[in-house]
């Protein structure tokens, strides 16, 4: 996990100043370091909602074992000017991007914004990690989980060109977008189902 105060972008330079692995003990109440966080760094201050979404999702999906958390400045910029009800949310990108079905099929799960670096933030990610692998947190940031970085990267990068389109076009009179008979056709021809009653029967 990325240390409190690092960048990732400083991760290719000096991994063992800026990452460090760590072991949960058998009772879920302490941590051993293992390696890295030299010069006294330290763990993230999400890291209870990291292991918090990690339980969820590995409950309801084994293979999810990464949960990945950054700030993608289309995503957030978004929740400043849509509605964050989360069909709608979800909708809007799925309509940006012919791709977003596909990669995200079950949407997106939005929290308003909450203080970050708490159990309770950690416990509402949780809550919505049930139902989806992307859990927005409004005005700050999101989460999103996969069987390896490459696909929780991809996840969140997919949602993310979604909320750029959304931005770029947001103040434009709309002639025509992806509508439900199409998301329909996505699902049909790449094997995915949309959330259940988020595209139009």
């Amino acid at each position: 996990m990325t240390g409190t105060g690092k960048y990732f972008k400083n991760v290719q330079f000096d991994p063992e100043e800026n990452l460090g692995l760590f072991r949960i003990n058998e009772y879920g109440d302490g941590a051993e370091l293992l390696w890295g966080y030299k010069n006294k760094g330290k763990f993230t201050s999400e890291l209870p909602a990291h292991l918090m979404s990690h339980e969820v999702r590995l409950r309801i999906d084994p293979e999810n074992r990464v949960v990945m958390h950054c700030h993608p400045t289309n995503l957030l910029a978004m929740t400043y000017v849509h509605d964050l009800d989360e069909k709608a949310f979800t909708r809007t990108l799925w309509q940006m991007s012919t791709e977003s079905i596909v990669v995200f099929p079950d949407g997106v799960n939005v929290l308003p914004w909450m203080l970050c670096g708490t159990n309770e933030i950690g416990e509402a990610t949780a809550e919505k990690m049930k139902t989806a692998r992307i859990v927005v947190w409004a005005q700050h940031g999101i989460y999103g989980c996969g069987k390896d970085l490459d696909e929780a990267f991809g996840l969140i990068e997919t949602a993310e060109k979604a909320a750029e389109i959304y931005m770029k076009i947001a103040h434009l009179p709309l002639k025509q977008t992806i509508t439900d008979e199409a998301l329909h056709q996505m699902e049909e021809r790449f094997g995915v189902k949309g959330r259940d009653g988020w595209v139009d029967a």
